[in-house]
């Protein structure tokens, strides 16, 4: 009996040292069988320095808000290097005018100034930071740079009477009258009839012109033939007093991938010789206007001048993400 109890415990024990073993060994199989997971490494977004004004420092991502807003406008994806470049430069001269604006002390109503940006832009609030930028700015100069400008009568005469100003004087003008159609073979039928009888052309105008003008008898009133387009002026130029131009074919546009043509009939019924310098009174304003523009470009470059040179402005060119060209 102790016999039979003894083999019965040997044959347990081979069992179950059987069985450990082929766990172990299915556990080694699972072990190698299973893939390696791989931590994934996330790295971290970083925000370099690209400028430095005096001791303030601006951030990649502050320049990436200034073009987000700049660059809209442009589309060649082969100048991208250029073109961020000339915004860049456009970016560091804003930072400077605002480094001034800090400087000075300049106070402003935000609020007033956001209320001006909403009023002028449809802009979402990614916009509004940069905008503002810009219109703190603009106040600045205005209210302490270019407050002191002053035209005095005597500038506005010198400009006047300067003989190589020839903004002032009189172009050559014709008193001009145009029928429009929009069909070809009836305008050369209505320019048969006119060849022959151009006093009817008023009233042909009035009847038969798709031209806004129609109901004032076709005039187009006196205007500047360089001002036309050029298959106009050529016919009006050489066209003499009272008689018609041959029909003159334009490209209007295009409608539904079709280009779309309109017909013209000039006829002139005076003409002015140019050449002859305005009345003073009839320009004073204009010229006025001129020589604040030019006074605001002049101090607006004289203060740029001057932060440059006076300014520690260092740029960051490594940091940049694109190749900076400077400008020469």
């Amino acid at each position: 009996m102790m016999k039979n109890n003894l083999l019965f415990f040997l044959l347990f024990i081979l069992i179950f040292l059987s069985f450990c073993g082929k766990q172990k060994e299915q556990q080694q199989k699972d072990t190698i069988k299973q893939p390696e997971v791989k931590k994934k490494i996330i790295k971290k977004k970083t925000n370099k320095i690209v400028l430095v004004i005096d001791d303030q420092k601006y951030l990649e991502n502050d320049f990436k808000s200034f073009l987000k807003l700049h660059s809209k406008s442009f589309s060649d994806i082969k100048l991208r290097d250029r073109i961020y470049s000339y915004i860049f430069e456009k970016y560091v001269i804003q930072r400077m005018l605002l480094h001034k604006t800090k400087m000075d002390n300049f106070e402003f109503s935000k609020e007033e100034l956001i209320k001006s940006i909403k009023s002028k832009f449809n802009s979402n609030q990614d916009d509004i930071t940069e905008l503002l930028n810009a219109e703190i700015i603009n106040t600045y100069i205005d209210s302490t740079i270019y407050n002191s400008i002053k035209i005095k009568e005597r500038d506005i005469r010198k400009y006047y009477n300067k003989d190589n100003n020839k903004k002032y004087r009189r172009k050559a003008e014709v008193h001009l009258f145009e029928i429009m159609l929009n069909d070809k073979k009836k305008a050369n039928e209505i320019r048969a009839i006119l060849n022959t009888k151009p006093y009817k052309f008023s009233e042909i105008a009035e009847k038969e012109s798709k031209s806004k003008i129609a109901k004032e008898n076709g005039s187009l009133g006196f205007i500047d033939p360089d001002n036309l387009p050029e298959s106009f002026k050529k016919f009006i130029k050489s066209v003499p007093l009272n008689k018609v131009t041959p029909v003159v074919e334009f490209l209007y546009g295009e409608v539904n991938g079709k280009k779309v043509y309109t017909y013209h009939i000039f006829k002139v019924t005076q003409k002015k010789r140019g050449g002859r310098l305005l009345y003073y009174t009839k320009v004073k304003k204009s010229i006025k206007k001129e020589l604040i523009l030019q006074k605001k470009q002049e101090l607006y470059n004289e203060l740029i001048e001057s932060l440059s040179s006076t300014l520690d402005i260092k740029i960051i060119t490594k940091n940049l993400s694109f190749k900076y060209i400077k400008k020469k």
